[in-house]
């Protein structure tokens, strides 16, 4: 089982993770599966309670690459700013965006590559990751 967290956003009442799997279509959902199980076991023993942790089942969504892509990417990052819980998605700690920024030089990310693939959002692109400013 393999993939790779491109980008995240954590908050107090759900999660964004944009997760890319290689060629095994059931990666993602085994992993969620066991991701929320452990979550929930955690959470009941600290709290000793006893029932469901999770209010709904996740809701996945195939993603294309391209502007596709750089549109999930910037709607995770800006999840906290829309909610106005942050003036600016480098001051929220539960996200992606410093963490993923930071590894733009390493050329041969998929991400990055996919991202530079699609001439239409390279501007975009150079905004978001090379620069990292909103």
């Amino acid at each position: 089982m393999r993939l790779t967290i491109q980008n995240y956003v954590v908050t107090s009442n759900h999660v964004h993770l944009l997760i890319v799997d290689y060629k095994d279509r059931m990666t993602i959902p085994k992993a969620i599966q066991l991701t929320a199980g452990r979550i929930a076991q955690e959470y009941n023993q600290k709290k000793k309670r006893k029932g469901a942790y999770w209010e709904d089942r996740y809701h996945a969504t195939a993603i294309e690459t391209g502007s596709h892509l750089l549109r999930c990417l910037v709607y995770i990052d800006l999840n906290m700013v829309r909610a106005g819980v942050v003036s600016h998605p480098s001051k929220w700690i539960f996200g992606g965006l410093k963490k993923f920024t930071l590894h733009v030089a390493n050329p041969s990310s998929s991400i990055i590559k996919s991202l530079q693939a699609c001439q239409a959002v390279s501007p975009m692109l150079h905004f978001r990751i090379c620069i990292g400013i909103w």
